[in-house]
């Protein structure tokens, strides 16, 4: 199947060129924020695009195009998808956290040079809600009210867990402020 072809259950004439476009517009996008929302796991990220676009062409072939903000939307499914896979793992007991010890606390500031792959380790040690929400602050640049529509939560809980997220970065990366 070419990658404009529509899929086997389209009907015909109910968008399937337009959503290809959007397709390649947000695809690289989503799975930016998806890895980061994921753990760094490649396949997850690209499994939970690949399901967030599956149910959009769902809604874009019988919504009528009343999308307004595609982009907006797709986040908001693919953060929804994600936030219940981790859900799901956690009550049946799959999803395991690991815990590295390391010895930053010993070493001088100058050492502890931080870059992306050190914050994006320690971005995978958040809980997801925090991961979340701090992910949609400073990576997507989100305002708390859009935090708190994308995560279906309030505007407090939304800055609450953009404060305990980056609160636990800190004393993970050893820098704290007292």
């Amino acid at each position: 199947m070419a990658k404009t072809d529509p899929p086997a259950t389209a009907a015909p004439g109910r968008g399937w060129d337009e959503f290809a476009v959007l397709y390649d517009d947000y695809n690289t996008r989503l799975y930016r924020v998806a890895l980061l929302l994921c753990h760094g796991s490649g396949a997850m990220a690209e499994d939970a695009v690949a399901e967030t676009f599956i149910r959009l062409y769902r809604v874009w072939s019988k919504d009528d195009h009343g999308i307004e903000n595609f982009f907006a939307y797709a986040r908001r499914a693919l953060v929804n998808h994600v936030m219940g896979q981790f859900r799901s793992e956690t009550v049946a007991g799959n999803y395991r956290r690991t815990q590295r010890g390391d010895d930053r606390g010993d070493r001088p500031i100058e050492d502890r040079v931080v870059d992306a792959s050190t914050t994006f380790e320690t971005l995978r040690q958040l809980p997801p809600r925090q991961r979340t929400a701090v992910v949609l602050r400073y990576y997507e640049d989100l305002s708390y009210d859009q935090i708190a529509t994308a995560m279906e939560v309030s505007v407090g809980t939304a800055k609450s867990q953009v404060s305990l997220g980056l609160s636990r970065m800190r004393q993970l990366m050893g820098t704290a402020t007292s």
